[in-house]
C-alpha cells in the first residue's frame, strides 16, 4: 500500500498532467471503454532528417522528461555530426535542439545505453565504450557530468573466483522508488568459452541448470555515489524497459527482449510452437527464442515472473513500455518477423487485463488487440519510447532508415559500416516524433423497438 506521502505526490502529478491537457478534453477525459477504444494519430514531425552527416548509426533511442517539463531524447551516442548525444524539447515535443553529452571522466567513444531522471531534476546515464566496462553518470544541467565506474566482475555467483567478463546492453531505463532508491538493470555474462564448454552442454545444447548470469538490477540508496545490492531479473532477457506502478511502488512491469537457443531437455517442437520460430531454425543458434517478454515484480524489483501470456510474437521485440497517470499501460513492440511496423498493446487497469475488443478484456498479454502506430514504408528496427503528455495523450519517438541508403548498404560487396569512412558507407538514419491519443469510438445507436 502506498504511503500517504506517496499518495499526495501522485495526486500532485495527476493535477499537473491535467493542467497540461488540451482545452477540449471532454471526449478524451471520458472513461476509456475497452470495447470502443481507438488510437488516433494527431500528427508526426521530423526531429532530424536522414543524411550522411547526421552521425546517427544504431539508435535504440530513449526518452525522459525532466520535472520542469523539458523532454530529452537519448540517441545512444555522445554526439557527432549534426545529431548530437541528446535532443531537447521545451515545448512538449514541437521543436527540438541537439545537445552534446560531454562525459569528461569516462573513456572516449561512450555509448549511452540507458537514461533516466530523478525527482530532484538530475539526469542519469548508464554508459560504456566496450562491454568490459560500465559507468553511471548524472548531471543537473546536462553539461557537467559526475561519473562513477562500476566494477561488475565480482557480482557473479562465485565472485572473483569466476568473474563476470561482459556487460551487454542496448536499451536500459532507470526507476526511482518513493524512498529515493534508484534502480537500473544491465546484462552481465561470463566469458564466452564458458557457455561453449562441452561440460556445460548435453548433446550440444546448454544445460538448463547452468549459471547463465543475466539481466541484473543495480540499486543505489546514497544518491548514486555507490551501486550494489544486485538481484538477477531473468537469465535470458535484454533491452529492458521498466515501468513503476504510480499507485503501488512495489509493483513493476518490465518489457524485455528474450533471445536464446534451445536448452537441453526442452521439447523442440513445443518450443517452436510457443515462440513462432521457423521450423528449420537450428536448435543451437541463439534465435529459437527472439520475442518480447513482459515481466512483473510485486516486491519492488527483488524478483520477477512472466505475466500470463507474457511471450509475444517471434521478433516481437524492440519493445518499450509506459505507465500513465490514469493507470493506462501501453507496450509498443515490433509487429513480427516479416513486418517492422510498431504496434501497441494497451491495458486500462494497470496491466491486470488487456484490451481485446471485449468488455472484459483478456488476462493474457499476448492475446491483446494490436493497435498499429507506425507502418511501412518507413524501415524501423529500433525502440520507439513513449511519454504521456497528458491523460490519454502521448508522444512516441523513433529512428528510421532512409530506404535508398539502406538498399545501397545491403547491395555492397561487404558491409563497410561502421568502419567505412566514405559518405554513404552506413545507412542513413533519421529521427521522428509521432503524437497520438486514445479515445472511444462513437457508441453504436440502440436498435429501435
Amino acid at each position: 500500500m502506498a504511503s500517504s506521502t506517496c499518495r499526495a505526490c501522485i495526486m500532485t502529478l495527476l493535477l499537473s498532467l491535467a493542467a497540461c491537457a488540451p482545452p477540449d478534453t471532454a471526449q478524451e477525459m471520458e472513461a476509456l471503454d475497452p470495447e470502443r477504444l481507438v488510437l488516433k494519430v494527431d500528427k508526426e514531425i521530423s526531429i532530424i532528417e536522414p543524411g550522411p552527416e547526421t552521425g546517427l548509426a544504431h539508435e535504440m533511442v530513449g526518452m525522459i522528461r525532466h520535472p520542469d517539463g523539458t523532454i530529452f531524447v537519448n540517441t545512444e551516442t555522445q554526439g557527432t555530426g549534426e545529431a548530437l548525444g541528446f535532443f531537447k524539447s521545451t515545448d512538449q515535443g514541437e521543436t527540438w535542439e541537439p545537445m552534446r553529452v560531454n562525459l569528461a571522466d569516462a573513456p572516449p567513444g561512450q555509448r549511452l545505453i540507458g537514461s533516466g531522471v530523478t525527482r530532484d531534476g538530475r539526469i542519469w546515464l548508464v554508459h560504456q565504450s566496450t562491454p568490459k566496462e560500465l559507468f553511471v553518470s548524472w548531471s543537473a544541467d546536462v553539461e557537467n557530468w559526475n561519473t562513477t565506474p562500476i566494477d561488475f566482475r565480482p557480482l557473479g555467483s562465485r565472485g572473483m573466483e569466476f568473474p563476470y567478463v561482459y556487460s551487454y546492453n542496448d536499451y536500459n531505463t532507470f526507476i526511482e522508488q518513493p524512498d529515493g532508491t534508484l534502480m537500473f538493470s544491465v546484462g552481465l555474462r561470463y566469458d564466452g568459452d564458458y557457455y561453449k564448454d562441452p561440460k556445460n552442454r548435453i548433446d550440444g545444447l546448454m544445460r538448463s541448470d547452468l549459471d547463465f548470469g543475466g539481466e541484473t538490477m543495480f540499486r543505489s540508496t546514497d544518491g548514486g555515489k555507490t551501486w550494489g545490492d544486485t538481484t538477477i531479473i531473468h537469465p535470458h532477457v535484454t533491452e529492458v524497459g521498466h515501468a513503476l506502478d504510480p499507485f503501488d511502488p512495489n509493483r513493476i512491469l518490465s518489457m524485455t527482449r528474450t533471445q536464446r537457443e534451445l536448452l537441453a531437455g526442452e521439447d523442440r517442437e513445443a518450443t517452436i510452437r510457443r515462440t513462432g520460430a521457423p521450423a528449420d531454425m537450428p536448435s543451437d543458434l541463439p534465435s529459437i527464442y527472439k520475442n518480447g517478454l513482459l515481466l512483473e515484480s510485486t516486491d519492488g524489483g527483488r524478483s520477477f515472473h512472466e505475466v500470463p501470456g507474457g511471450l509475444n510474437e517471434f521478433y516481437g521485440h524492440r519493445a518499450t513500455i509506459v505507465w500513465g497517470s490514469n493507470n493506462v499501460v501501453v507496450v509498443a513492440a515490433n509487429f513480427n518477423r516479416k513486418n517492422s511496423s510498431r504496434v501497441l498493446r494497451i491495458s486500462l487497469d494497470g496491466g491486470r487485463t488487456w484490451v481485446d475488443g471485449t468488455s472484459e478484456g483478456t488476462g493474457k498479454f499476448n492475446q491483446a488487440k494490436k493497435f498499429p502506430l507506425l507502418t511501412p514504408p518507413l524501415t524501423v528496427s529500433f525502440t520507439s519510447p513513449m511519454l504521456e503528455l497528458s491523460p490519454n495523450h502521448y508522444m512516441s519517438v523513433y529512428a528510421y532508415w532512409d530506404n535508398e541508403s539502406l538498399k545501397r548498404y545491403y547491395e555492397a560487396p561487404k558491409n563497410p559500416c561502421p568502419q567505412g569512412t566514405e559518405v554513404g558507407d552506413c545507412p542513413w538514419l533519421g529521427l521522428r516524433a509521432v503524437f497520438w491519443h486514445l479515445e472511444n469510438a462513437p457508441a453504436e445507436p440502440a436498435e429501435a423497438g
